[in-house]
């Protein structure tokens, strides 16, 4: 095991960068704070987190970039104890399907986007 939590593959420093990016910029975002587990009250129980490690490459083959992304496991987590509200943006199926066969009979112009 290497000195990084268990880290052993020889670019295990490129991918603690890329969590240390990750860790910043949601606090940057403001979309949590880091707390000490001493300070959550006994009645709540901490939603457990992984990491998910990706080393991008280009065509050649070459790694251009090393992602690291923090994944909370909501599934663990309770209405109205743990959440109040949810947002998922997220089309159905049943949606999309729906709307192509309307612009069909409709002969409405269809067009696919793509964004983050």
């Amino acid at each position: 095991y290497d000195t990084v939590g268990g880290l052993k593959e020889p670019d295990c420093d490129e991918f603690v960068k890329a969590m240390t990016k990750e860790l910043t910029d949601h606090m940057d975002y403001k979309h949590w704070k880091v707390v000490p587990q001493k300070s959550v009250p006994s009645h709540k129980i901490p939603i457990p987190m992984v990491w998910s490690m990706k080393r991008k490459q280009n065509p050649l083959g070459d790694i251009i970039k090393w992602k690291a992304r923090l994944c909370a496991g909501g599934h663990k987590s309770l209405p109205f104890i743990d959440y109040w509200s949810t947002y998922s943006p997220v089309v159905s199926w049943n949606t999309v399907c729906i709307m192509v066969v309307m612009a069909l009979l409709k002969d409405w112009h269809m067009r696919s986007i793509n964004f983050v």
